[in-house]
């Protein structure tokens, strides 16, 4: 079950690392009005992202850049922090960002950014999520639903960029 919780007043970046560390088992975000998202991580869906990650890895070791799973938090335009399920940067956008800043909630959209729908996600939220994530900026954005089989996405993918969606589907 996904909760939202509403804050009188939106909380700090170290106000939400503090938080995400009492509740671990939780995936915690802040959307971009200062309330927080949670969802819980079941041990299906981490077997499917552990897959999507090592894709990911896989291809930034071919291609360059960096892969990133869903620990990683971003802060995006709005001020929301949220953590996609997996993303990669390019080489020459990660370069120009600060040690401070890469250990951080990263102040950058990731030009790839995955969100892999569990069995507490609604398909049409994690949409609206991407196309968020997409005005800001990612240049392609992708949903995968293992339980449906499906995918949606929008922009356009880097070339060469492929994942084995059945290796997902069936972790």
């Amino acid at each position: 079950m996904q909760a939202t919780v509403h804050l009188v007043h939106p909380i700090s970046d170290d106000d939400l690392v503090r938080f995400s560390r009492e509740n671990p088992g939780w995936c915690v975000e802040r959307d971009g009005t200062g309330s927080l998202v949670m969802s819980p991580t079941f041990a299906a869906g981490g077997a499917k992202n552990a897959e999507l990650t090592w894709q990911l890895v896989g291809y930034a070791k071919r291609h360059g850049g960096v892969a990133f799973d869903s620990n990683a938090g971003f802060t995006l335009p709005d001020g929301s922090v949220f953590s996609p399920d997996g993303s990669w940067i390019s080489d020459e956008r990660w370069s120009k960002l600060t040690k401070k800043e890469r250990e951080s909630y990263t102040p950058i959209v990731p030009d790839i950014w995955i969100e892999l729908r569990s069995e507490t996600d609604r398909v049409v939220q994690l949409k609206a999520k991407l196309e968020v994530v997409r005005s800001f900026g990612a240049a392609f954005v992708l949903l995968i639903d293992p339980y449906e089989r499906t995918t949606w996405s929008q922009g356009h993918a880097p070339p060469e960029f492929a994942l084995d969606l059945a290796a997902i589907y069936d972790a």
